[in-house]
């Protein structure tokens, strides 16, 4: 398992993380919470644990996401 990226969030209950991994097939994504101290040791613990992230749900969000700028643009 390689781990491809990952992409950090702090808010007030605490920081979380996205993690993106390559394992040797396909590219898979993570989310967990982090104790923030060490990112590496972060990073690794929720691959290595965290909730999978599918595509339909990703594929979701962004499509709400988009939709919501454009109201704000209007």
């Amino acid at each position: 398992m390689k781990i491809v990226d990952t992409i950090w969030f702090s808010g007030h209950t605490g920081d979380y993380g996205i993690v993106m991994i390559d394992n040797g097939y396909e590219t898979k994504a993570y989310i967990g919470n982090a104790f923030g101290h060490d990112e590496e040791a972060d990073a690794k613990r929720i691959a290595e644990g965290g909730a999978p992230i599918y595509k339909q749900q990703a594929l979701l969000l962004l499509k709400h996401l988009k939709s919501h700028a454009k109201e704000e643009n209007r």
